[in-house]
This record gives C-alpha cells, sequence and structure tokens, in this order.
C-alpha cells in the first residue's frame, strides 16, 4: 500500500506538463489525478434522518424550504446541523436526542452559521446576522 501511494503522489511526474494545445495558455488545471487520504468521522446517517423527522424539513434559521422552492428533487432535503460543534465530540460516544442537540438548516444557513460565533444558537444567528441584513 505505501508504495501505491508513493506512486500516486509522483504521478504527475510521469506526464510531461509542457504539451499544452495553443488555446490552453492562460487555462487554470485542476489535477484530478491526486488523491487525498485521511481520517473522517463517521456520521450515523440514521441519526441525521431522525433530526429531520422530528424537527422537519424546513431551515429553522431563515425558514427555506427546497421542496418549495426546487419541487420534487428538493423533496425530503434540509441538513442536520449539530448544536455542540463535532470537533468538541471528537474521541467520544455521546447519546444524542435528535430534538434539542440538532438544527436543521438549509445548506447556506448551515455553512454561514459555521463561519459565524453562533454555531450552537440558532435564535442568535438569526437576530445577530440575519435580521441585520434587514435593517
Amino acid at each position: 500500500m505505501d508504495y501505491y501511494f508513493i506512486l500516486v503522489s509522483k504521478e504527475s511526474a510521469l506526464f510531461d506538463q509542457s504539451q499544452h494545445e495553443e488555446d490552453e495558455t492562460g487555462l487554470l488545471w485542476e489535477d484530478l489525478r491526486m488523491l487525498r487520504v485521511h481520517k473522517r468521522v463517521e456520521r450515523n446517517k440514521r441519526l441525521a434522518a431522525k433530526v429531520k423527522i422530528t424537527l422537519g424539513l424546513i431551515c429553522q434559521a431563515c425558514g427555506f424550504n427546497f421542496e418549495e422552492f426546487y419541487g420534487e428533487v428538493g423533496k425530503s432535503y434540509i441538513e442536520a446541523h449539530h448544536l455542540t460543534p463535532v470537533a468538541e465530540l471528537r474521541g467520544k460516544r455521546v447519546a444524542l436526542d435528535p430534538s434539542r442537540d440538532f438544527a436543521v438548516l438549509c445548506s447556506n444557513c448551515h455553512r454561514m452559521i459555521h463561519r459565524s460565533p453562533y454555531a450552537s444558537d440558532i435564535e442568535a444567528f438569526r437576530t445577530s446576522i440575519l435580521n441585520s441584513r434587514d435593517g
């Protein structure tokens, strides 16, 4: 396995980088041959499903409803957000209550709440971030 990772990490050196078509000059490249190996905390998909059943499918921060906006393709879609950051739970085995330990958020609110100081407080996120846009 070690030899495989050495080969993969040096694979780009096997190809001549100077062979570009004339119309490719100035383009930026994605090297999709690279493989990233890392540890990942496995999430409990049944718990996330239970959160969505318990809390519903409408964003608790902004009220967005995927099915209403996107139709059939958005049906049953919402993201489950841990109110206690996963980084604080890492390395532990904890019992989580779907109605108390989570919120359901649309993709935008979910990303933005993690960039804000309010990851554990949906109401504070709503009033401090979302409502501040209006006035």
